[in-house]
């Protein structure tokens, strides 16, 4: 049904997204991305 998965908790995308983009801010100020692990399956 639309609009049930909004229901079901976080979406798992949206919070990929937001853990990339944190993990660009912290590339910018620390420059150790690599140093981060990697979650990417």
């Amino acid at each position: 049904m639309p609009g049930q998965d909004a229901e079901e908790g976080p979406d798992p995308l949206r919070d990929q997204v937001e853990a990339d983009r944190m993990r660009r801010a912290m590339d910018r100020v620390f420059g150790q991305a690599h140093h981060w692990p990697d979650h990417h399956t």
